[in-house]
């Protein structure tokens, strides 16, 4: 477009240059001449003319310039908008001195060149032109409640609806219906649509029972009750009126009206006679329902029922909860209930849960691990008894129980030893080896064995004791020996065992002094050892059983004794005992 345009100047100055040369104008008389500055920056609609030569481009927006002098004519011009742009086509009418340039809206001028034929360097901006006003006619056929205007950029017809009524048509045919009618004026479900006595604006204003709840001048309304609860005091609840929805304070459970119906004051029950409450109970709230509630005080017990509680001193109510084993008591700055263990008894819970136990279960009662914890039967206190076979070797209020074996080794003699019935721990004295006791029962006195028959051992041995263990020990006399087995002791005449150690031909005898065996030679042997170990050998091989050299030796058939018979040749001078063998003399 912009091309064009300069095609078409170009097109009309050169028509002029021509015609000026027809006619003998010189081309020195062309000048540039410039837009006043005061007209720069003038928009449209500005300066309103009734009417403008008509656009060749059917634009409804005109600007018209002149030159000072009549004798000056525009040539060519070139304008500047802020919109449009470059603007170069113009019309002349009804002279040179005119220029009319046109817009296709309304639009900001921003400066403009011109050729001119004459003396001119500046031009001015006349006016500008717009459309015609339809709204002149019948309000521009506008609803009754609308205001009719013009598009100052278009030219075009605006129908506005008046303050108060909203357009229910279309943008091209507006019909304004009041405000109210249409979805409440825009006020609040819970809010009443009026208007401005003065501007007919809406006006909101929140219904009965509701608040404004908004700080600009957008209503919203909220259930009054929903705010600070609807100005009731913290202990009444606000409801609505049936009626008017107007809203209402009722107090609540547990508070009374002491004001008046249009000013609810809500004073707790609490705080008059103590709600109907026993004495020694606390008036409170029952926090879901928020009745009255009685609770009896610390140290007192409700013996009544819920709805009639009657308090009592916990301490005559099942001993105060203490058990049959504690006393109850109170505790002189809470009152609360303390149960202290009787005496003879251990408290094995806390301070808070006694628990009280017989003491005697818990560590003995304190006693010895060798005593027995009883009861005294006045004071019911732990005693402390040193069992059987056991004595106190501390103090009656510090019992000690020492083994009564340790102290003077238990009453038992000093060849007994002290020792406990394992079933009843009871003292027993037992003679120690080697000993017996003569006594009777529990009167053990203790004997040597060894002068007690012998110690067992019998009349043929002797009694002693083991130098270790003191275990009786039995010796076979002299001449007897121990035919028994280990501690069986049997003593036996020594040459009736194995013929007392003697040899086969040998007669076993005993020591008319020490009656030790003794062994001799039978008949018919003689000793070739020694006295303490005969040897015995046929006499007759002993130097011919001592009989004469002439002699022969033989035996007694009846006793085995040697008989010397001399030899043939020789005669026994002798006797029959000592034969002495004589031989015949020769002549």
């Amino acid at each position: 477009m912009v091309f064009f345009n300069n095609i078409i100047s170009l097109i009309f100055g050169l028509s002029v240059l021509i015609l000026q040369i027809q006619f003998g104008e010189l081309a020195p008389s062309i000048k540039n001449a410039v837009l006043e500055s005061s007209c720069i920056n003038a928009v449209n609609p500005g300066y309103i003319s009734s009417g403008c030569p008509v656009s060749p481009d059917g634009y409804n927006f005109g600007w018209h310039f002149v030159l000072p002098d009549i004798s000056n004519a525009f040539v060519s011009i070139n304008c500047q908008f802020s919109k449009a742009g470059t603007v170069t086509k113009m019309i002349s009418e009804p002279c040179g001195m005119h220029a009319y340039c046109y817009t296709p809206t309304a639009d900001t001028l921003l400066g403009c060149t011109a050729n001119v034929s004459g003396t001119d360097t500046k031009f001015t901006l006349s006016d500008v032109c717009m459309p015609p006003n339809p709204c002149l006619d019948n309000n521009g056929d506008c609803d009754i409640n609308a205001a009719c205007s013009q598009d100052q950029f278009t030219g075009v017809r605006l129908c506005t609806c008046k303050t108060g009524f909203t357009n229910t048509g279309t943008t091209s045919n507006v019909i304004c219906t009041d405000s109210c009618q249409v979805q409440n004026g825009g006020c609040d479900s819970n809010a009443v649509c009026s208007h401005d006595g003065t501007t007919g604006a809406v006006k909101c204003r929140c219904k009965t029972g509701y608040t404004d709840t908004d700080a600009t001048a957008n209503v919203v309304c909220t259930d009054s009750c929903k705010i600070n609860n609807g100005g009731c005091s913290g202990n009444s609840i606000c409801t609505h009126d049936s009626t008017t929805y107007a809203a209402i304070c009722t107090c609540k459970n547990g508070y009374k009206n002491t004001g008046s119906s249009s000013n609810v004051i809500c004073t707790d029950n609490c705080l008059t006679n103590n709600g109907g409450c026993d004495v020694n109970a606390i008036c409170t709230h029952n926090t879901t329902v928020d009745v009255i509630e009685c609770v009896c005080r610390i140290g007192y017990t409700n013996t009544g029922s819920y709805s009639n509680v009657t308090c009592t001193q916990s301490c005559q109510v099942d001993n105060g909860g203490c058990g049959p084993n504690a006393d109850c008591s109170h505790d002189a700055v809470t009152n609360g209930v303390k149960c202290i263990c009787k005496i003879g008894y251990v408290n094995t819970g806390s301070s808070s849960n006694v628990n009280c136990t017989d003491s005697c279960t818990i560590n003995n009662g304190g006693c010895d691990a060798s005593a027995i914890c009883t009861h005294n039967a006045d004071t019911h206190a732990a005693e402390c008894s040193c069992k059987t076979g056991y004595v106190n070797a501390g103090f009656t209020s510090n019992v000690v129980c020492t083994d009564a074996c340790e102290i003077d080794n238990g009453g038992c003699e000093i060849n007994a030893m002290c020792s406990r019935d394992a079933a009843t721990g009871a003292l027993k004295c037992t003679c120690k080896t080697g000993y017996t006791s003569t006594g009777s029962g529990s009167n053990v006195t203790c004997m040597d064995n060894c002068r007690i028959n012998n110690g067992g051992c019998g009349a043929t041995s002797f009694c002693s004791h083991d130098a270790t263990t003191n275990a009786i020990i039995c010796t076979c006399k002299t001449g007897f020996k121990n035919t028994g087995t280990g501690s069986n002791v049997i003593c036996t005449d020594g040459c009736l065992v194995n013929n007392g150690g003697c040899e086969v031909h040998a007669l076993c005898s005993h020591n008319a002094v020490t009656n030790a065996t003794e062994c001799k030679c039978k008949t018919g042997y003689t000793n070739i050892g020694c006295i303490c170990n005969p040897h015995c050998m046929e006499s007759c091989l002993v130097n011919n059983g001592d009989c004469d050299m002439n002699a022969v030796c033989s035996h007694d058939t009846t006793t085995y004794a040697v008989q010397c018979t001399c030899k043939p040749g020789y005669t026994n001078t002798g006797t029959n005992a000592k034969a002495i063998c004589t031989g015949k003399k020769e002549n």
